[in-house]
């Protein structure tokens, strides 16, 4: 479904990422792991786009994504942030229909469809019975599963969340991962930047280890090994 190919990105003449290959399929759950610096912000930037790769290219369904404009990317590809930053108190339902944005023009009001999709969005997230909630009322593991109920609402094909539990207590990042797992299963794709290890490998499908810009390793979750964890964090 989405694959990169030779990736690089250097900036002021230091490479951040070095020659990156990866591939992901539908019903993949794939977690970027590494130090902080190793670049899994930055890949998970150039696959959805925001970046432009120094060379290589990244390619959804064998097409180049480079030529689309964010508004199409967007219904395919869907970054989000670790700290999901709002400065208004948006109700919840308000979050989750503004996944229908890439789809919309600016004349046009939310559709009957647009609203069943985030309600069906929240359902999916648990997190229906917010739905008239402003979101600055709400926790760090709420929020954070409002805002993929967004994505979800958007229908990408690919959701790419950038260390989406950091914020959270154990409980909330159980419930997020396991909520990716299944997302995955019903036939996205998803690519997590995470420092949550026994979380990746409990729910991932694979994970990728980034070191100083180069995927080190890209293994099944389950055969993550001790000696791998070492060499990445050197430790």
């Amino acid at each position: 479904m989405l694959e990169a190919k030779n990736i690089s990105l250097a900036i002021d003449g230091k490479t951040l990422l070095d020659n990156i290959s990866l591939r992901v399929c539908a019903g993949e759950f794939i977690c970027l792991a590494g130090p902080n610096g190793s670049g899994k912000t930055l890949l998970l930037r150039v696959l959805c786009g925001l970046l432009k790769p120094t060379s290589g290219a990244v390619f959804y369904e064998g097409a180049d994504i480079a030529p689309l404009c964010a508004r199409e990317r967007s219904k395919i590809l869907r970054l989000m942030s670790a700290r999901p930053e709002n400065v208004f108190n948006y109700t919840a339902r308000d979050i989750a229909l503004m996944g229908a944005n890439p789809y919309m023009q600016w004349w046009r009001d939310y559709s009957a469809q647009n609203t069943a999709a985030a309600q069906a969005a929240l359902e999916s997230t648990g997190t229906a019975a917010l739905a008239a909630r402003g979101v600055l009322t709400l926790s760090d593991g709420e929020l954070q599963r409002v805002f993929i109920a967004q994505a979800l609402a958007g229908a990408p094909a690919v959701i790419l969340p950038d260390e989406p539990t950091s914020h959270l207590d154990l409980k909330q990042k159980d419930i997020i991962f396991k909520l990716f797992s299944r997302i995955s299963r019903e036939g996205r794709a998803l690519i997590c930047a995470t420092h949550d290890l026994e979380l990746a490998k409990k729910y991932a499908t694979r994970i990728c280890l980034l070191g100083a810009g180069r995927l080190l390793y890209d293994t099944p979750a389950a055969r993550l090994s001790e000696e791998m964890i070492k060499e990445t964090y050197d430790i």
